[in-house]
């Protein structure tokens, strides 16, 4: 089972890319020692820290809702059938797919996003399985009010699950808690 973890930074409203991404790996390096996952990934965007573990390769990729998108971005990113499937503000859900498998390919950006075609269930608020051109993997995504994410697992039948990371204040230790937050 491949278990993403939320962290929501709660005391800066705007926090720089060099903490958040140093919380991501101070939680990363908490996950596989103390939680004993083989593999992780990190992402982060805006106070949203998410952090994937598992016992293959995987990648997970989030994104702040109402992101500004190019209709050049559109164009480079979707296949042809993902524009003709993508409605209003959908957008970063197939892009956090493409990153989320790029970064469990271990290529990152390198490779044709085009060339990949993912199907996505309209709705919102819930983790959702994907349908990908590569079956060889699988896919979640989640649109919620705040974030969009996505993650990735090398594993073909892989499960994923969700849970919100609470700092321990200052003695280092995380407590988990079931997600979303009610």
């Amino acid at each position: 089972m491949a278990v993403i973890y939320i962290y929501k930074n709660l005391i800066s409203e705007n926090p720089d890319y060099s903490s958040q991404h140093q919380a991501g790996v101070a939680l990363s390096a908490y996950i596989r020692q103390s939680l004993g996952m083989s593999y992780t990934n990190i992402s982060h965007s805006g106070r949203y820290v998410l952090i994937i573990g598992g016992d293959c390769r995987v990648g997970v990729d989030v994104e702040l809702r109402g992101r500004e998108v190019s209709p050049q971005a559109v164009l480079r990113s979707l296949s042809e059938g993902e524009r003709d499937r993508c409605r209003e503000g959908e957008f970063l859900r197939y892009w956090t797919l493409k990153e989320a498998y790029g970064k469990c390919m271990g290529v990152g950006l390198l490779y044709d996003y085009r060339g990949t075609d993912f199907l996505i269930e309209h709705g919102a608020d819930e983790l959702r399985r994907v349908e990908g051109r590569d079956k060889n993997y699988s896919y979640v995504n989640y649109f919620g009010p705040e974030i969009v994410f996505s993650a990735c697992s090398e594993n073909a039948g892989e499960s994923f699950s969700v849970c919100q990371i609470i700092d321990g204040e200052t003695d280092g230790e995380f407590a988990l808690k079931p997600w979303p937050e009610t």
